[in-house]
């Protein structure tokens, strides 16, 4: 449907927002979209989106300036539901692999990415309202 078409529309080569003097990272793909969204007409023809949607976002970066480490890794989303407020979304970075430097981006993703993530959440959210 719409939204398996527009999340990736949104989101695939999203930058988080990390100093570049740290490296940079970025969402490469959307891997699965589970759940339901769908516009509900209530009396006097007010429309509002109801959703329920789970993400699977693949993403890579490279961390370090002058000895660079690349680093990628998978990025869930789950609760990111009408019924639910911003701060009960739940937000998972995991890195592939072991190490230092797949640790240090997964920790400075889980914030990075964050906001970026949200901006685009809240246009995807405000363009199925207008449907």
């Amino acid at each position: 449907g719409w939204a398996q078409k527009r999340l990736p529309e949104l989101l695939v080569g999203l930058q988080a927002a990390i100093p570049t003097t740290e490296g940079h990272a970025s969402i490469t793909e959307v891997k699965k979209v589970t759940g339901e969204a769908a516009m509900n007409t209530r009396k006097g023809n007010k429309r509002f989106a109801v959703f329920d949607l789970g993400l699977t976002l693949a993403w890579e970066g490279e961390l370090g300036v002058v000895e660079v480490q690349k680093v990628k890794g998978e990025m869930t989303l789950k609760e990111f539901s009408s019924m639910n407020d911003e701060d009960e979304y739940l937000f998972n970075v995991t890195a592939e692999g072991k190490g230092a430097a797949k640790d240090k981006m997964k920790k400075m993703l889980q914030t990075a990415m964050w906001e970026p993530l949200l901006e685009k959440l809240r246009v995807f959210v405000d363009e199925m309202a207008k449907m």
